[in-house]
């Protein structure tokens, strides 16, 4: 898990988009980052994430998933792995541990 990257990519941005539901937490950085868990291990939505359009990769699972996020900043968001029910995407990751500047 690399919540290093991700930290250091959003570092100074504000707190958007947030969203509590039951099992399920997420929340934008400003446009820089997309964070999203669910206690139960599964879920499901469409977000507003707040960021570019672009693919993005899953640094919480060393960019083996990526995600998609739309021109108006919406992507769905699936968690599959109750074993690490995280997703996080940022700008410029790679999942190597330090965002790449854009």
């Amino acid at each position: 898990m690399d919540n290093v990257e991700f930290r250091n990519a959003v570092v100074g941005t504000d707190l958007e988009n947030f969203f509590l539901e039951g099992d399920d937490v997420a929340f934008s950085r400003g446009d820089k980052g997309f964070f999203a868990i669910s206690k139960s291990g599964s879920m499901d939505r469409v977000f507003q994430t707040g960021m570019p359009e672009g693919t993005y990769c899953n640094v919480i699972d060393g960019c083996e998933t990526e995600v998609t996020v739309e021109s108006d900043g919406t992507a769905r968001i699936q968690i599959t792995n109750p074993e690490e029910p995280i997703l996080a995407i940022c700008q410029g990751c790679t999942g190597d541990g330090f965002p790449r500047m854009q």
